[in-house]
């Protein structure tokens, strides 16, 4: 496993510590920890029916930010090939990638490591990889691997599902049963899919029933692309993998690919500016409203301490709220230093980036601080650091000292907060949260604001996204 979603305009720096913290799977390990590592855990499930043995090599994941510098793309990629020559020959080689990643001299690392994975085993061997739908699917990766298989969910809910079909997918190929055949099908655009909602639940629908019906297609992907990495990759495509049907393949990624351009600009929830998102939430029937503070996700490498909401939230004079989880190492140490039942001003974010606004002071009651390994209240995972909660007026914040989006409502329960009780709930995330919080309520918004991942990608300064693509050129199948 090696994965990492760059984005290209984010100031995180990404770094070999970056990896190593968050999730770098040493030694022989169970397995468990995550989604992502599915595939071996299938692998090994079924290492005795098939009568396999299985071999683990470097399997670290980093969050998302900036482009990695050479040196630290180069060093992993090492590392995991020097792991797969290490039990040469091999049969299978099953790769957990996200997709995303850019580093310097790479403009698709996927592809650069691919090759060298096709290089090691030889043209006998079976590569394959599970990718999040957020990949950009280069030419190298098609070259070089037998089987590309992408999450079809959005929030990713279905990692265990594709690895399965990988893995399946390889045995029959190794065996000779067949012959996975790559068709890709440029749909010249870059957008948001909301697979939850219409029309994207249909899409993904009618992707799933035509791999039911069609014996001879054995997997469609539709790869979503990461909009904020500027590179000549980047970009929405369908990939239709058949047994040895090319020209069935070439055709139904290329009616795929219009039927979703024709759909452009419809595919997900609006990202509302902040002034209509928070009108739209006073006219909300009662009860919780969730704001998805979507710009400052650090789930696409934002720094999270984006404040654009927070400051409206604070001059507005809005009660009963919730938001989290800021990252502000600064404030958490004097939160800590402070400690629980005190009172104290703290400047809250702003500091990490020019589009993260200006830090916010509040004079505030800590209400309840978790230190690294503590899981708080109900069935919530340990944390990875300090968090705390602390209360200004009737605002509660959660703020901690690493970064991680929002993905589920213990993420504020975990401190005993009522959420069914507020009025305004914020999350950082784009979509993520949905499946957890959409249990709470119905009434979901996602705000748009100046922060690292503004929704109009058109305003920020590419220089190597290969163009004609929508919505940067209206028609860019328009061949005149």
């Amino acid at each position: 496993m090696l994965g990492h979603e760059t984005h290209s305009f984010s100031p995180m720096a990404t770094t070999l510590e970056t990896f190593e913290s968050s999730m770098t799977l040493a030694g022989q390990y169970e397995g468990g920890a995550s989604p992502l590592d599915a595939p071996l855990e299938i692998a090994r499930a079924r290492a005795d029916e098939l009568r396999w043995e299985v071999f683990q090599g470097l399997m670290t994941f980093a969050s998302p930010g900036g482009p990695a510098p050479k040196e630290v793309y180069e060093v992993l990629r090492q590392r995991l090939l020097a792991d797969l020559r290490a039990v040469m020959p091999i049969d299978i080689v099953a790769l957990m990638l996200h997709g995303a990643m850019v580093a310097d001299g790479y403009d698709n690392c996927e592809g650069d490591l691919l090759a060298h994975v096709r290089e090691i085993v030889g043209e006998d061997a079976v590569v394959g990889a599970v990718l999040d739908s957020h990949a950009h699917l280069g030419p190298a990766m098609v070259a070089n691997a037998d089987l590309l298989i992408a999450t079809k969910e959005y929030p990713h809910t279905d990692f265990r599902e594709r690895s399965e079909e990988l893995l399946e997918l390889c045995a029959r190929a190794l065996v000779g049963r067949v012959k996975p055949t790559s068709s890709v099908f440029d749909c010249r655009m870059i957008d948001k899919y909301h697979t939850p909602r219409e029309p994207m639940r249909s899409f993904v629908d009618k992707l799933e029933r035509l791999e039911r019906e069609n014996d001879d297609v054995l997997s469609i992907s539709l790869i979503h692309s990461f909009p904020w990495s500027d590179t000549p990759v980047m970009g929405s495509r369908v990939l239709v993998i058949t047994d040895d049907a090319r020209d069935k393949g070439e055709r139904l990624a290329e009616e795929l690919g219009r039927e979703l351009f024709a759909l452009r600009g419809q595919l997900a929830e609006p990202w509302l500016p902040l002034d209509e998102a928070l009108a739209q939430a006073d006219a909300a029937p009662p009860g919780p409203v969730v704001l998805a503070d979507a710009a400052d996700n650090p789930g696409g490498g934002a720094p999270c301490d984006a404040t654009f909401i927070l400051r409206a939230l604070v001059d507005g004079s809005r009660t009963d709220v919730a938001i989290g989880r800021f990252y502000d190492p600064t404030s958490v140490a004097a939160i800590i230093t402070a400690g629980e039942g005190s009172s104290l001003r703290v400047a809250i974010g702003g500091r990490l980036s020019d589009l993260s606004g200006e830090p916010v002071e509040l004079d505030v009651e800590v209400m309840k601080i978790l230190r690294a390994g503590e899981a708080g209240a109900g069935d919530a995972a340990p944390m990875p650091g300090d968090v705390a909660w602390i209360r200004s007026g009737s605002i509660d914040l959660i703020i901690g000292d690493f970064q991680g989006q929002t993905f589920f409502t213990s993420e504020f329960e975990r401190f005993g907060i009522d959420l069914a009780a507020k009025r305004l709930i914020v999350v950082k995330s784009s979509q993520h949260f949905y499946d957890s919080f959409a249990q709470l309520t119905a009434s979901i918004l996602y705000v748009d604001t100046p922060a690292v991942l503004t929704q109009d990608v058109t305003a920020l300064p590419y220089r190597r996204v290969t163009r004609p693509k929508w919505p940067f050129d209206p028609d860019p199948f328009d061949e005149r």
